[in-house]
């Protein structure tokens, strides 16, 4: 049960790094603009819904790993859509920490020269 639950946050931290915090949805909607006509249009300004929204992205791809890995019932099913609304906690905590981080640096940057 806790296994599941941790898979679950890390699906949800993994999406959100990769769709929120990364150029990645912008890049493969220019790929795939390129690729549907074969090379004349390259536009990012297509909406996707499965390559912008992280929460559809957390919701489906934790539908498919409790299909997988046989837990797929209603509790599941919520604690799946409950985890796919925290897309902006994740986004917002990742982002705290890099901005931690980086004063740290900074600090210990700045005591190493003065």
């Amino acid at each position: 049960m806790i296994k599941t639950l941790l898979d679950l946050l890390a699906i949800g931290i993994i999406f959100t790094v990769i769709t929120g915090i990364t150029d990645f949805p912008e890049s493969s909607k220019k790929g795939l603009s390129w690729l549907l006509t074969k090379g004349k249009i390259v536009k990012s300004e297509y909406r996707f819904h499965l390559l912008d929204c992280e929460t559809c992205q957390i919701f489906w791809a934790s539908m498919i790993y409790l299909l997988c890995t046989g837990h797929f019932t209603l509790l599941w099913i919520a604690a799946a859509l409950i985890n796919s609304t925290f897309c902006d906690f994740y986004k917002d905590t990742i982002l705290c920490m890099k901005d931690i981080g980086i004063s740290f640096v900074r600090l210990i940057y700045k005591h190493l020269i003065d």
